[in-house]
């Protein structure tokens, strides 16, 4: 056998789980490749909302995978520190748009276009939302300026 493929050439589906049943050919599979009804995929959610231990086991999941233990844990990071979803970040964002009449001020597209911070977002916090510090460019030479940049800001090189 290599790479898990077996030596013999045979198409058996099920070689990779040596000792377990295929799946495709017991009971559990009479919904495998049919379509549910709405009002059935619906009787079954509330089944399962009523049912004590599937409400049993969601509690434990939930208690299970808190804080540090949760998958998506970014060591303590918040929505506060989302700046860039506030309505003061969103304002600023029109504003700038308005100023350049909605047009990169590069190439004068008016496709895709994004505001651009022209000093640092994160280095400069009380420019954040100056419309001065701000420049409407689309997506393809917002790219640009950041690659001519990026040694310093974003994308810094691995030294």
């Amino acid at each position: 056998m290599v790479s898990g493929i077996p030596s013999d050439g045979s198409k058996n589906s099920s070689w990779f789980k040596k000792g377990h049943k295929n799946l495709c050919t017991t009971e559990k599979s009479f919904w495998l490749g049919k379509k549910m009804s709405v009002e059935l995929k619906q009787k079954m959610s509330d089944s399962h909302k009523e049912n004590p231990k599937v409400l049993k086991h969601l509690k434990e999941l939930g208690k299970k995978n808190l804080g540090e233990n949760h998958w998506n844990w970014k060591g303590g990071i918040s929505r506060e520190n989302h700046r860039r979803e506030t309505l003061e970040y969103k304002s600023w964002r029109q504003k700038v748009y308005a100023r350049d009449n909605w047009t990169c001020q590069k190439c004068y597209n008016k496709k895709d276009i994004v505001a651009h911070h022209k000093k640092s977002f994160k280095e400069y916090p009380k420019l954040r939302f100056n419309v001065s510090n701000g420049q409407t460019l689309c997506r393809s030479c917002h790219k640009k300026v950041h690659e001519e940049i990026g040694k310093q800001t974003r994308w810094k090189k691995k030294q």
